[in-house]
């Protein structure tokens, strides 16, 4: 199964650091190859997909690049940090959406943001965190 990756804006200007650099990753489960080779970067405000089938690795790719899962091989960078060995940093400032997602549906918009908000330390004004790890 192969994946496409499209891409809908242009790159960034040369000399201008990507936001997301993922070169040669790969991951396998016991014999199965789930990601093989594969590299792209994305600038900081390009939108990027990643088009496949179901199996051809997309979420995998996803959750090495968050750091969510060891790769096998390569090398990943968000916003220059490694998110493996800057784990805790990278999931400060980096949000994903993996698969299908919904929101609560009796709490208003402002509720919501404020209980996204309170799961990532040091956002501004987050004072939710500060109280719940006081108690």
């Amino acid at each position: 199964m192969t994946t496409s990756l499209e891409r809908l804006e242009a790159p960034a200007a040369a000399g201008v650091r990507p936001a997301v650099e993922v070169a040669h990753l790969r991951k396998t489960y016991g014999t199965l190859v789930a990601v093989d080779d594969v590299s792209f970067s994305v600038a900081e405000g390009e939108i990027f997909g990643i088009l496949g089938p179901n199996g051809a690795g997309k979420t995998t790719a996803i959750e090495c690049a968050i750091g969510l899962r060891q790769p096998d091989a390569g090398t990943i960078r968000l916003l220059g940090l490694d998110p493996q060995a800057d784990r805790d940093k990278v999931h400060e400032i980096v949000g994903v959406q993996l698969q299908a997602g919904a929101l609560p549906g009796k709490l208003r918009v402002g509720e919501i943001l404020e209980e996204y908000r309170s799961f990532y330390a040091g956002t501004p004004g987050n004072s939710s965190r500060a109280s719940a790890t006081a108690a």
